[in-house]
């Protein structure tokens, strides 16, 4: 009888809590999108993003945030004043809709909101629809985005930290733009004469934005109650009023939006036609080239599942193409060396002898008779030259690749991070709190490759002025990289190795 009574009381507990769990609250699940609301106000308690490469799901809105729940004033009450005389908000869901109703004898006028979702999309359609029993003034009604989109500060990244976890707010008035916040009492407006075509908040991998088949009201950025001290800018809220202002008796008012909540992976982005958003801070020219080579690396990584070994192989394919401009500008800088150490004592001693107009064209005689020119030392400049957009390039491919986030490779727990090597058990200032070892080999083997290079000039001649400027570049190159992410790198570290190769390669060619 008494197990009979356990099993009857478990039972009865078990319906109590599950009709106290889903009477106030009204979810919506799919392949991409956890969201879940509360009855009681029509407000988002959470929208959780999930995506194949991604171990938990990513919680881009949070509880107790007010997001998306109407808020302002109706002849002069607060809406929630006309929540409470209506009894509250009325729910229907069906598959992929929810709707609130806010609908009553007591209230003079009636509200709903409509969300509508999308199978294994990151979008969703919202619409407010009013419709006036009275003539209906002093409408100020908007809705709240943020604080953030769930990032958090990362700690012990040194210098860096705050490239790694921020939020900003994201517009399209034409062009893509952004704003960042740098002080807690800072407000930006957007104002609706910019006409932005939609708003929203981005962060370094996570994406929310309001399109609108209407256009836009005024748009505020503001900082409230900031918890995040190291990066304020984490705590980024939107408010978006909507475009009314009055509502004469029997007349409808819609305003409609289209939102994307989720990753920004350029797969996502354009199924949403939000491509555009990748890299938006770049030139456009420089933009297609980091396109071009992120094309190549999701090429790679399609044949070896590893994004580690596809940056090193994609580091190979780089060397391979640039090698023969390289080699030549390398070339060119030898034979203008050796001719500098010709020619440098006959034109000081013009420089001693003459002035002038005669000092200069006894100097380009000197240039003619060795059949070279003043802009010749710019020639070895070209490799170098050639290599910087690359190295752009993929500071920002290798910094924002979604996949990398938390990619794996050897010691290494996320490829878009810093190695973390071992912690250092404390903060050191500009380095964090991790000792980083990519960095150190990177530079090491850029050390070496300037060590043997040296060694491969015909004459055997060390160029101690040359070596010294190089090694204060590889250490400039060391404190800058130091807390880069470590999928970058890799990459460097990999193509000083391919140059080390080359190097002794040349040597023992010349050897032989």
């Amino acid at each position: 009888m008494t197990v009979i009574k356990i099993i009857l009381f478990s039972f009865t507990f078990f319906w109590i809590t599950l009709f106290i769990s889903t009477s106030y609250s009204s979810e919506y699940i799919s392949d991409r999108l956890q969201i879940k609301f509360d009855k009681e106000n029509a407000k988002l308690l959470h929208w959780k993003v999930l995506n194949e490469s991604m171990s938990l799901p990513h919680e881009l809105l949070k509880e107790n945030k007010s997001n998306f729940g109407l808020e302002g004033t109706i002849n002069g009450h607060k809406l929630d004043y006309w929540v409470q005389n209506a009894g509250g908000w009325d729910t229907i869901q069906n598959l992929d809709e929810i709707i609130f109703e806010l609908k009553s004898d007591n209230i003079p006028f009636e509200l709903k909101k409509y969300w509508k979702f999308y199978p294994n999309s990151y979008q969703a359609d919202l619409s407010f629809k009013f419709f006036a029993k009275k003539n209906l003034k002093d409408i100020n009604l908007y809705l709240n985005l943020g604080p953030g989109i769930g990032e958090k500060f990362i700690d012990g990244l040194g210098i860096s930290g705050s490239t790694y976890s921020f939020t900003e707010f994201i517009y399209n008035t034409g062009e893509i733009q952004t704003k960042k916040l740098e002080n807690k009492n800072e407000v930006f407006l957007l104002d609706k004469i910019e006409n932005p075509k939609w708003v929203g908040l981005h962060s370094r991998y996570f994406l929310f934005i309001l399109k609108t088949t209407d256009k836009f009201s005024d748009v505020k950025l503001y900082i409230n109650n900031a918890i995040n001290e190291k990066n304020i800018s984490l705590d980024s809220k939107l408010k978006i009023f909507l475009p009314l202002s009055s509502l004469k008796k029997n007349k409808k008012h819609i305003s409609s939006f289209q939102l994307f909540g989720g990753t920004k992976t350029k797969n996502d982005l354009s199924i949403s036609s939000l491509e555009n958003i990748l890299f938006e801070s770049l030139w456009n020219w420089m933009r297609y080239i980091v396109l071009g080579i992120m094309a190549i690396l999701y090429w790679i990584n399609s044949f070896v599942f590893n994004w580690g070994i596809s940056i090193i192989i994609l580091s190979v394919l780089v060397r391979i193409v640039i090698h023969p401009i390289a080699k030549k500008a390398i070339q060119s800088q030898q034979e203008f060396a050796k001719l500098q150490d010709i020619m440098q004592p006959q034109i000081k001693e013009i420089k001693k002898n003459y002035k002038g107009g005669e000092q200069s064209e006894r100097i380009l005689n000197i240039y003619e008779k060795y059949n070279t020119s003043p802009l010749a030392s710019f020639k070895p400049l070209l490799a170098l030259g050639i290599q910087i957009p690359i190295f752009i390039a993929l500071f920002h491919l290798l910094g924002q690749t979604f996949e990398l986030k938390e990619a794996s490779f050897l010691w290494i727990d996320s490829l878009a991070e810093p190695d973390k090597f071992f912690s250092l058990g404390r903060e050191i200032p500009f380095f964090g709190s991790y000792f980083n070892l990519l960095p150190v080999l990177m530079s090491l083997t850029n050390l070496l490759s300037i060590k043997i290079s040296s060694v491969t000039s015909d004459d055997n001649k060390t160029h101690v002025g040359q070596n010294i400027s190089l090694g204060l570049m590889t250490l400039g190159f060391f404190l800058l990289f130091y807390s880069f992410p470590s999928g970058m790198v890799l990459y460097w570290t990999m193509a000083n190795v391919l140059h080390l190769g080359y190097c002794l390669i040349t040597i023992k060619n010349k050897s032989i």
